[in-house]
């Protein structure tokens, strides 16, 4: 999965994105944005903490037990489609005005690529 993350066009374009982010930052307040300049990594989820995490959303968490949850139960063959949070990675940015300035810049990279948000 991780591959497929990697050949993305949003992951292969963010590296150059981050580079022109922190140039129009740099312009702006005469300061760097970001805290290290390589890339960020992705980072998948463990396989025991999406076994976990299914467990609270089927069970623990699920106020109609022991029927499935609003949306039908959380089974492997829909856990890459309702599990927001399998593949993550952090982009750390110097100051707390960085954060709106590079969410902006990420935001307008997506909408140019017609990515949507999921629900």
């Amino acid at each position: 999965m991780a591959a497929e993350m990697y050949a993305n066009r949003f992951w292969r374009d963010l590296e150059q994105k981050l580079g022109s982010a922190e140039r129009d930052y740099f312009s702006e307040h005469a300061a760097g944005l970001l805290t290290y300049d390589r890339a960020p990594e992705l980072e998948l989820k463990s396989f025991d903490s999406l076994i976990n995490k299914t467990f609270r959303l089927n069970v623990l968490e699920n106020d109609r037990w022991p029927s499935s949850p609003r949306g039908g139960w959380l089974t492997p063959d829909r856990w890459l489609e309702q599990v927001k949070d399998v593949v993550r990675t952090t982009i750390l940015v110097r100051f707390l005005d960085g954060v709106p300035f590079l969410l902006r810049e990420l935001t307008d990279m997506a909408s140019n690529l017609k990515l949507r948000k999921l629900s």
